[in-house]
């Protein structure tokens, strides 16, 4: 069954329990995905109690900003635990696993013949960096810094395919496609502010069908569940075949606190 655990981790440790998997990445500690646990289970109230425990010794370890809990696939928070979430001040984030299937492609219509989608090659890859750190700087520079890592590291990996499509040599959109053994999993698809609404993101995720069918794979993509972007592949088809919850907050010394004033 294909669940969330299926998708792209970029991670450089992995620690299993018969309860949870841990992932984390001591070179992207601000980037959402690379520090968290994974839950095997639906956790009561005491349970997460525990949790947040182990995961406080975890994040000593590796010097994480914050604690970062996701929920298995489809299972929701009883009354009692989801009160103390809101208490403790817990970030909530809903994502879905899609997938696209039986898809007609349908004829490109590219608004100028100067627009091209091209794989990133090393002459393009600074002009690509350019642009995903003008849309990561909102989120500040360290993830900013630590995403810049993250993208050039994939450039090198054989499995993660960086596309773009360029205007007079300047990159208005771009994604990421990742080829695991069962799926092809599109990441980071972003356009350019001025050219949305003009087909382009459609022409990336025609590009992905395309490169899927070659493959006999199954195009996924996780995105927010209440963004505009899953209106958008929901236009092209994509069928939500999940959902998860996923519980953070910051690690501050008042959170600390709650488990060092025993010692």
């Amino acid at each position: 069954m294909l669940d969330f655990n299926a998708t792209y981790h970029w991670i450089s440790h992995y620690e299993d329990n018969e309860l949870y998997q841990i992932y984390a990445n001591q070179a992207a500690r601000h980037v959402p995905l690379s520090n968290f646990m994974a839950l095997d289970f639906n956790p009561g109230l005491d349970e997460w109690l525990i949790l947040e425990e182990q995961y406080i010794d975890y994040a000593s370890e590796f010097d994480l900003p914050e604690i970062n809990i996701h929920l298995p696939m489809n299972q929701g928070v009883d009354d009692e635990l989801y009160a103390y979430l809101s208490e403790a001040g817990y970030q909530l984030a809903i994502t879905e696993l899609v997938s696209l299937e039986n898809y007609q492609c349908p004829q490109n219509k590219r608004q100028s013949a100067q627009l091209e989608l091209e794989e990133i090659k090393s002459d393009s890859l600074p002009a690509f960096l350019a642009f995903q750190a003008y849309y990561d700087k909102d989120y500040g520079l360290p993830y900013q810094e630590e995403m810049q890592g993250y993208y050039r590291e994939a450039f090198l990996k054989d499995n993660i395919h960086q596309v773009a499509v360029f205007d007079q040599g300047q990159v208005i959109a771009a994604m990421q496609v990742i080829l695991s053994r069962y799926y092809l999993e599109i990441d980071h698809l972003t356009v350019r502010k001025d050219w949305q609404k003009q087909e382009i993101g459609r022409w990336l995720v025609d590009w992905a069908y395309n490169q899927a069918q070659q493959a006999d794979k199954k195009l996924i993509l996780i995105c927010d569940a209440d963004s505009p972007a899953r209106q958008f592949y929901d236009h092209l088809g994509f069928i939500g075949l999940g959902f998860e919850l996923a519980f953070s907050r910051k690690i501050d010394q008042d959170f600390k606190e709650q488990f060092y004033y025993q010692d």
